[in-house]
């Protein structure tokens, strides 16, 4: 019933909010607002209309007669005036009316909305108790069931006690025995002991036999055949002053006296020994992959060099990721390599001096279509040779061998090739690979350098690499 009324209610109230919209929207638009159903059947406005006819009709015959100023023509006029403010004063009323109408709707509407949602809760209450009753109905009744279960059992067990005779005697009592019969700990230690040796051997013989990285020069000059020129240690995380965590390329300005200082020393004194009637000017440092280590190793060894006197040239030769100038802390450079070699620059105009060192970088601003046509033309050709007469040494960085074919060109136009290999991470099938792919090009590989080395491991590998030395006599080094 209270659905049907709040139906009809609701259809009260759309037909009461459609009279009040029409009438205020003709209003609004300046319309005849006389034409509104309740404005025509007032009684009030027909009669209005009706004097209002009557007194048009009046002034007609009297217009006929005299002037539009005549006092009798002027009395119509202001009986008009008066009437149409009296129509647009019931006009109005009944306006107002209608808005009354829908408010009176609107709350009927919620009167009855808030008495049908109230029946409508109080019906769910009664719902979910009588669901809730059902409920703990059928727990009593299982509970009942169980109990009677029981009830039964126990009678029959007690009907049962008075007929049954025992089946055994005591012969003795139980005595605490002195020792534990089981387990037999001596046994099982044992048994256990020699298992985990043999578990522990076996996981070792097979991490050993499926590690495909490279630990120890041994693995360099099995695996790669190439001399192991020297292991860089990886640089610890430390503070300098400012308070700023010391990159690995400014270790050696950092900390002179450092195991990573003194192993990039060696590093320039294997490679100036290499050839001591004519040791390499032009040297080219590359590795098998990316994130190896190449080019903090050749930033490094530049300003090893430099630091020690020379007059060293550093040359960004990767056209396709460089990095030198994020290396030194520069931005950018608007001119570099590329620009040079396209002749539309001076070599000074292209040269960038170290804030921290006596050494030139050559960067690398803008890259190109084809950068092994760039670096294997006549105009890099010419610069090296222009650099070897101005320069003690110059060091080449150059991209990974495998991705790209760059470090292939450039190895035929260096006097040696230091091969970075990045410890216990390169693969050694990858390293093959890169170092068979330049020796086809007649690369002069001078050997190899171990890079970010974790010292205490690698001397677990072999009492002699460098590893074991800086890890076992590190008083001799200044961190």
């Amino acid at each position: 019933e209270l659905n049907a009324q709040l139906i009809l209610a609701r259809a009260s109230l759309a037909e009461a909010q459609a009279k009040y919209n029409r009438a205020r929207q003709l209003r609004a638009q300046g319309g005849s607002v006389e034409s509104v159903a309740d404005v025509l059947a007032s009684g009030t406005i027909s009669g209005l209309r009706q004097k209002q006819a009557e007194l048009a009709r009046e002034k007609a015959n009297l217009s006929a007669k005299y002037g539009p100023r005549h006092p009798a023509i002027v009395n119509i006029e202001a009986q008009q005036s008066d009437i149409g403010s009296q129509i647009s004063a019931e006009v109005s009323r009944i306006i107002e009316s209608l808005a009354n109408n829908v408010s009176v709707a609107k709350t009927r509407v919620s009167a009855l909305r808030d008495n049908l949602n109230q029946i409508k809760g109080e019906t769910g209450a009664d719902n979910q108790a009588l669901i809730q009753l059902r409920e703990l109905e059928r727990e009593a009744d299982a509970t009942r069931a169980v109990y009677e279960a029981f009830l039964n059992r126990f009678k029959e067990t007690t009907g049962q006690q008075g007929l049954q005779t025992p089946d055994t005697r005591i012969i003795s009592q139980a005595v605490v025995p002195q020792a534990a019969s089981y387990p037999r700990v001596t046994l099982f230690v044992g048994l256990g002991f020699v298992l985990s040796l043999m578990l522990g051997c076996g996981v070792a013989f097979l991490l050993e036999h499926f590690d495909n990285g490279i630990q120890t020069a041994r693995d360099i000059e099995q695996s790669l055949h190439l001399p192991h020129l020297v292991s860089l240690p990886a640089t610890p995380a430390e503070k300098g002053p400012g308070g700023k965590v010391v990159l690995p390329q400014d270790y050696l300005i950092a900390k002179p006296l450092s195991a990573f200082s003194e192993s990039l020393r060696s590093l320039r004194s294997a490679l100036q020994l290499s050839n001591v009637d004519n040791p390499p000017k032009i040297i080219l440092f590359t590795s098998a992959l990316p994130a190896e280590g190449k080019t903090t190793t050749a930033v490094s060894f530049a300003r090893a060099a430099a630091a020690s006197g020379l007059k060293v040239v550093l040359v960004d030769c990767d056209l396709r990721h460089p990095s030198i100038h994020r290396a030194f802390g520069l931005g950018r450079p608007e001119e570099g390599l590329v620009e040079f070699l396209a002749e539309r620059l001076e070599l000074s105009a292209v040269m960038v001096k170290d804030s921290k060192s006596e050494l030139d970088i050559i960067p690398v601003a803008t890259g190109t279509a084809n950068p092994p046509d760039v670096l294997g033309s006549v105009q890099m050709k010419l610069l090296l040779q222009r650099l070897r007469d101005d320069y003690d040494l110059v060091v080449l960085d150059s991209a990974p061998v495998l991705p790209v074919s760059d470090s292939r060109v450039l190895s035929r136009l260096a006097d040696e090739t230091v091969f970075v290999v990045r410890w216990n991470e390169t693969p050694r099938d990858a390293a093959q690979s890169a170092l068979k792919e330049l020796r086809q090009f007649d690369a002069k590989i001078a050997g190899a350098v171990l890079t970010i080395v974790d010292t205490a491991r690698q001397a677990r590998y072999g009492y002699g690499d460098g590893g074991y030395y800086y890890s076992r006599y590190s008083k001799y080094y200044v961190n």
